[in-house]
């Protein structure tokens, strides 16, 4: 009887022990600032980074995010260097609908490098040759969200055109 009890014991603790390590592994994600001051998204250590996907929109869920099935499973994906307006309630319905626009019924292609601390996939999305990360920002849906990756220098400039041009997001507000 002792011995049963010793084993359940055994197994409580490293079931413990377990949860303890992915619990450390998963919060080791997210955002760091290097010396430049710069918000830079950190990867994953559990994932092969990058890699990338192909297939159809599933459900766009806010200006910034949706998921996405290739043939494998579903996908919940949010673009890299894209922050949705959260400023009123018809940005942020501006910004939906611009997303879903760009991603309904077509084949996307997205290249993901990163994961942020929630594991979600952080990446570039293109449909065909456009950049639909780049687009958004470029059209005043959707604005540049600092952070530091190859072509991110695009971002910026796309931002400060959509504000001067007052596109989007920029036609009612004086940021």
């Amino acid at each position: 009887m002792v011995r049963k009890s010793t084993i359940s014991m055994s197994l409580v603790s490293v079931r413990r022990m377990c949860l303890l390590l992915v619990f450390l592994l998963l919060s080791s994600c997210g955002y760091h600032y290097d010396a430049g001051g710069q918000k830079k998204l950190l990867p994953s250590p559990l994932l092969d980074l990058p890699y990338q996907l192909s297939g159809k929109v599933q459900h766009v869920w806010l200006g910034d995010q949706f998921q996405m099935a290739d043939d494998e499973r579903a996908h919940y994906i949010i673009l890299q260097g894209v922050e949705r307006p959260d400023s009123l309630q018809r940005h942020r319905d501006m910004a939906y609908d611009k997303l879903t626009s760009l991603l309904t019924g077509v084949v996307i292609d997205v290249n993901v490098d990163q994961r942020d601390d929630s594991e979600r996939a952080v990446g570039r999305v293109y449909v065909g040759d456009k950049d639909v990360n780049l687009e958004m920002i470029l059209t005043g849906y959707g604005r540049y969200d600092g952070t530091v990756f190859e072509g991110s220098d695009a971002f910026a400039a796309a931002e400060a055109q959509a504000k001067k041009q007052k596109l989007g997001i920029w036609n009612e507000l004086d940021e």
